[in-house]
């Protein structure tokens, strides 16, 4: 039975591309931007009945929606493509990371409130409106924070503040912006992290490196290459992504060279994964369609 399957993201795009071209014959593909999705509700003699369609084509069960990146627009809009998204699940759908778990990946300080409520370590943290507020924080942080958007990918927008003059600038720009301030105390590191990527019941670790700066996102120009980490570090990220009912993800965690600890960063739901690729030789896209079939193979 041929299927149809909707890759949500920039039809230039490497991943969209290789996810495309490498897609299973009995699969039909289309690429899509977010802003095609449209949904209607209609009478259909004593019923209401549900039309989900995206850049024109209608969804039935057992079709595929993979996302990959998520235009940018309003709050409005952004609400709707998520509320569409949950929508077209209920229809016997699969989407490919489901809304919810998007949403939840997408938030850094929601995912990490759920993820530390069931016990799992990560960075102290504080987010605020107001410079007053986070000024409190940050002597409480240790004057040593990474601020961050609270939305955000591939290592943009990240400030150190190390001392309180640049705290109060950095807080009240940021108050001033309407902005929310997201703060995480400073964790050493020494210059390198690592990123877990996970595609349904297999997982792969990377090591991020930079010499000469604490970012070591591979977009911000960070070294890596394959690496092992303990059978307990990769659970507590396979657990992680389970928490969020992500079905691919990127998780990044981090040593404390202090404690010898490791913190959970933070949670990608559309990870890219030329890192990966590279370090293991690996057709990551192929082992994305593999679980895809997989998990179809269980939608009657």
């Amino acid at each position: 039975m041929s299927r149809k399957a909707i890759i949500l993201g920039d039809a230039q795009g490497r991943y969209v591309k290789r996810l495309a071209n490498s897609a299973p014959p009995e699969i039909m593909v289309q690429t899509a931007d977010f802003s095609a999705i449209e949904a209607s509700l209609f009478r259909s003699g004593e019923r209401t009945l549900e039309s989900l369609r995206i850049g024109g084509v209608g969804l039935s069960r057992g079709d595929v929606i993979l996302v990959r990146s998520m235009s940018r627009g309003t709050l409005e809009s952004i609400i709707f493509r998520m509320d569409a998204l949950a929508a077209i699940e209920q229809h016997g759908v699969l989407v490919y990371n489901p809304a919810r778990s998007l949403e939840l990946a997408i938030d850094k300080y929601v995912s990490l409130s759920r993820l530390a409520a069931a016990g799992f370590l990560v960075p102290a943290t504080h987010v605020s409106e107001t410079c007053a507020q986070a000024m409190d924080s940050f002597v409480r942080l240790g004057s040593d924070v990474v601020v961050k958007p609270i939305f955000g990918s591939e290592g943009r927008g990240l400030i150190r503040v190390r001392d309180l003059d640049h705290a109060f600038r950095v807080f009240g720009s940021l108050e001033s912006l309407g902005s929310v301030i997201y703060q995480q105390a400073f964790i050493d590191h020494g210059g390198h992290d690592y990123r877990i990527l996970i595609v349904g019941d297999r997982h792969w670790v990377i090591e991020r490196k930079r010499d000469l700066d604490w970012r070591t996102n591979i977009a911000q120009g960070g070294r890596f290459a394959a690496a092992e980490l303990s059978a307990e570090v990769c659970d507590m990220a396979v657990r992680v992504a389970q928490n969020l009912n992500l079905m691919y993800a990127g998780i990044d965690v981090a040593r404390d060279r202090t404690s010898g600890v490791y913190y959970v960063l933070e949670a990608n739901g559309v990870p890219g994964w030329d890192g990966v690729a590279q370090s293991y030789g690996q057709k990551i896209e192929l082992e994305i369609w593999s679980d895809v079939v997989r998990r179809l193979g269980r939608i009657s």
